[in-house]
């Protein structure tokens, strides 16, 4: 029993970690720029193909598709305010230890990369 506890311990260790890396989202991990990958012809939240969002550590935002303004992180979700309107939405990695992606739209496959 006691060669196994620190076998047992290592594991649990590595699952709170993996959670904790996968729903944990500082701004240092996301600000820089992401362009949008869209399937099919019609945008959504008027995002298209190829457009994209440069989000700053500053607590500002910048797309082409809905202009600029300010976000605000809450665990795994991100929403944007510009002046008429605000989106939300959240953040997912691929196989948990991807790259941090912007859900745009799950069901449509939309999001930033």
């Amino acid at each position: 029993m006691i060669k196994r506890s620190p076998i047992i311990l290592f594991c649990l260790l590595f699952f709170a970690l993996t959670l904790a890396y996968n729903y944990a989202f500082p701004v240092f991990l996301i600000k820089g720029t992401y362009v949008a990958h869209v399937q099919g012809q019609d945008g959504y939240l008027g995002v298209k193909e190829g457009d994209t969002l440069r989000i700053q550590a500053d607590g500002t935002f910048h797309s082409q598709s809905w202009g600029s303004g300010t976000y605000r992180i809450a665990n795994d979700e991100i929403t944007f305010r510009t002046e008429n309107e605000a989106i939300s939405t959240s953040f997912k990695r691929p196989y948990f230890y991807g790259s941090p992606r912007i859900a745009i739209f799950y069901d449509l496959i939309a999001e930033f990369v």
